[in-house]
């Protein structure tokens, strides 16, 4: 039997940390370009930087979602870099109690990720979970 990785748990915490940050990002750029809510300062180049931003963070966060080791390097320092551009919505939005608290929520859910994503290694495994004959089939994938 053909040895298989397996997804480690902190992996796909650091996954589903990217796609929320990612999906966050690409909603309020596709928010602010379809309805105008004009609450990204810098116009076009605000609204350009979240879709860029946001198809950066979904792209990487699938990479390590899939198992992909170039998408864990690079996840890293993309999920550090979508921390300390929500970090910088906290410090330019001090006086707006909301858009501070949204961007230390996304902040901190790319440092969760960040942490994931180096605490977690994926691994693996061979053989088949079921040793009867009619019944040989490897959990979670449906084939015999």
């Amino acid at each position: 039997m053909a040895k298989r990785k397996e997804r480690a748990t902190g992996t796909a915490v650091a996954a589903v940390c990217g796609l929320l940050t990612g999906g966050f990002a690409l909603s309020v750029g596709l928010l602010e370009f379809l309805i105008g809510l004009h609450f990204t300062p810098g116009g076009l180049l605000a609204v350009v930087g979240y879709f860029v931003g946001g198809f950066l963070v979904v792209g990487a966060s699938t990479g390590v979602f899939v198992m992909r080791p170039t998408a864990r390097k690079l996840a890293v320092p993309i999920y550090v870099g979508a921390a300390v551009v929500f970090g910088m919505m906290i410090a330019t939005n001090l006086d707006s109690t909301p858009t501070a608290l949204v961007g230390g929520v996304m902040a901190g859910i790319n440092a969760i990720g960040v942490v994931a994503l180096l605490a977690s290694e994926d691994v693996e495994v061979g053989g088949r979970t079921d040793t009867s004959d009619k019944h040989a089939t490897d959990i979670g994938t449906g084939f015999r």
